[in-house]
């Protein structure tokens, strides 16, 4: 059984974030209150549920064609989990 996990630091560190617990979640302890944080958990909840239909997709589907930043706009992802999370 192997168990993977993600972080993120950015800005020298004013920025963290990790996938393994609630403790690494808010690694950052100022992301308790930054509500562009909980946007970025929920898009990322979000995307993670609609990303795996989009790879079963027909190869002549014109939605698999579309780049990341295309389809992150026109399905209203937010600023924080294109920069924070992809």
């Amino acid at each position: 059984n192997t168990e993977m996990s993600f972080s993120v630091s950015m800005d020298e560190g004013d920025f963290e974030w990790g996938s393994s617990s609630i403790s690494t979640l808010f690694a950052s302890k100022i992301n308790i209150i930054r509500p562009g944080f909980y946007r970025m958990i929920s898009d990322m909840i979000r995307f993670n549920k609609e990303a795996p239909f989009l790879l079963t997709l027909d190869k002549d589907d014109p939605r698999k064609s579309v780049c990341i930043g295309e389809y992150l706009k026109s399905n209203n992802y937010s600023k924080e989990f294109s920069e924070m999370y992809l």
